[in-house]
């Protein structure tokens, strides 16, 4: 590693300085400096691109100060004191704060692309994992590193100003840069967790996004429960049959149709972005929020965290027309009697002690008491956990990674297996699937030119009117027209859903040898 002071000029400073005439003082100041560096390379897997972008990045000052230790009799002076003083490779902005575990945050006076060109992919790697103990839980996953760095080389062609896309690609980096240096591994550090579910520390391929991970694992397929809490939540309570406006929102073909109806209630139209935020409305109200209150879940971290529909839609206005709606009005409802329902019969369980005693601290409130919303998320990933596994152990394929309600696999999965384990413990529940496929790299500017002489054929073929900007919407002449909340005929009922099931996963395929015996009559083999 390439030195920005000289460590013997450094030296011959503080023997004229420092009482520490007993101490290795060149060794000293080379210990500063690469420990500065190894903390700004950890910093900036930390840094949010806003941070990168200003040469700001977080940094643990009080472990520095620990690391580099004491001089003079009776150690009254740290090193990291004077050496930051005299020899500054960084300018503290904010310090920091143990107890709400925030990290200073710092200036950097070297420019940080001459900080990574003078290091190593080893150094780095160091860094990162040396803020983990030895006997740490790890999870190594396989990257594969080909299609990663065309994920890399496309994304950095586009030149792609947005924040997020500039944070995945530095996210895609680092752990390029790891798994090329530990052999296309990345170990995944586990986070404890009395949940079930399992989290990570440090650079990981459950906490980023959706396009990275895909791209770091390669092709594959992805399997996800659709709806997995309401579907948990309305197999769990007794009076089902009041629930028609949630089993309409778990079923396959009406769950689209709804998001599409409430975006166009709040926003005025169903673009990708207002039917995702519809979206995580939906899953907010699935964990408890309400309207105007926030609701406990476990965050990527594995820590409690409080979220809020306020913290999805930020206008009061849009929420209230949001939770004035007909459909959501009743909807609503229907959620505040499965909720009052779980929590009143998991609390008693608690009090009981049907819970185990390890679980109630973290399930209690900031006041001690044990927090209905928290036991009944507990209790929603612990049944969860308990269902992937079974999901898993019939899939028949090789598992690359598990995101918790979701999994993919390196072979294509026994689906109509899956699918019958799955409703035999969610009766409405079901999966969807998608294959991933290689990354291939693309010049950017030849993808645009060819999609705009396709853009232009498409405007000589109509006539000379572009279809990209007409404006016209069908969307309402194809919404099918019936009442979903009458009560049902339940024969007919089962019979569409196993219509609905066979669309999904049709019976023209090849018998599994290895299908469970009860699968097997389900499916009619």
């Amino acid at each position: 590693m390439a030195y920005y002071y000289s460590p013997e000029e450094v030296a011959d400073h503080a023997r004229q300085t420092l009482p520490c005439k007993f101490t290795d003082i060149i060794s000293k100041a080379k210990q500063y400096q690469d420990a500065v560096i190894k903390e700004l390379y950890y910093g900036y897997h930390l840094a949010s691109m806003d941070q990168i972008n200003a040469n700001q990045l977080p940094f643990n000052i009080t472990r520095l100060r620990k690391s580099l230790g004491r001089y003079g009799k009776g150690g009254k002076g740290y090193w990291w004191d004077w050496l930051n003083a005299n020899y500054p490779m960084i300018k503290v902005i904010k310090l920091g704060n143990s107890i709400k575990k925030e990290s200073s945050l710092v200036e950097v006076n070297i420019p940080l692309d001459i900080i990574f060109a003078s290091g190593n992919r080893k150094d780095f790697v160091q860094a990162i994992y040396n803020q983990f103990s030895e006997s740490a839980l790890v999870h190594p996953v396989k990257i594969n590193l080909r299609n990663l760095q065309n994920y890399i080389l496309s994304t950095t062609g586009a030149n792609n100003p947005n924040k997020k896309i500039q944070n995945n690609l530095k996210t895609a980096r680092i752990i390029h840069m790891i798994a090329s240096e530990l052999g296309g591994v990345l170990p995944q550090v586990v986070s404890k967790s009395t949940f079930g579910r399992t989290y990570y520390s440090g650079p990981n391929l459950q906490n980023v996004h959706k396009t990275v991970r895909e791209a770091a694992l390669g092709p594959c397929y992805s399997v996800d429960i659709n709806n997995s809490v309401f579907n948990w939540k309305y197999s769990s309570v007794p009076f089902r049959d009041q629930l028609s406006y949630t089993r309409e929102y778990i079923g396959i073909r009406d769950k689209n149709r709804i998001r599409k109806h409430l975006a166009q209630i709040v926003f005025g139209n169903t673009t990708e972005y207002s039917i995702k935020t519809i979206k995580r409305v939906l899953t907010a109200i699935s964990f408890g929020a309400k309207s105007e209150t926030k609701c406990w879940f476990k965050n990527s971290e594995g820590a409690w965290t409080q979220g809020a529909i306020s913290d999805i839609i930020y206008s009061k206005d849009l929420r209230d027309q949001l939770f004035s709606d007909p459909w959501m009005v009743e909807f609503m409802r229907e959620q505040k009697s499965i909720n009052d329902f779980i929590g009143t019969d998991l609390a008693q369980a608690a009090k009981t002690g049907v819970i185990p005693e390890g679980y109630l601290t973290d399930l209690q409130s900031e006041r001690g008491r044990i927090s209905k919303s928290k036991l009944i998320a507990w209790a929603y990933q612990q049944t969860e956990q308990q269902v992937m596994a079974e999901l898993i152990k019939c899939s028949g394929a090789d598992v690359l990674l598990q995101v918790h309600d979701g999994v993919y696999f390196k072979t294509k999965p026994d689906m109509p297996s899956m699918q019958t384990v799955l409703q035999d413990t969610w009766p409405l529940a079901t999966l969807s699937i998608k294959q991933v496929e290689n990354y291939d790299y693309v010049n950017v500017e030849e993808l645009s030119a060819h999609r705009e002489r396709i853009r232009q054929q498409e405007i000589k073929a109509n006539g000379g009117v572009d279809p990209i900007t007409t404006g016209i919407h069908t969307e309402s002449l194809a919404v099918k027209q019936y009442d979903p909340h009458s009560e049902p005929d339940w024969d007919d009922y089962q019979q569409k859903c196993m219509e609905e099931y066979y669309e999904h996963f049709p019976k023209e395929r090849p018998v599994d040898p290895n299908m469970p015996e009860f699968a097997r009559k389900a499916l009619g083999k």
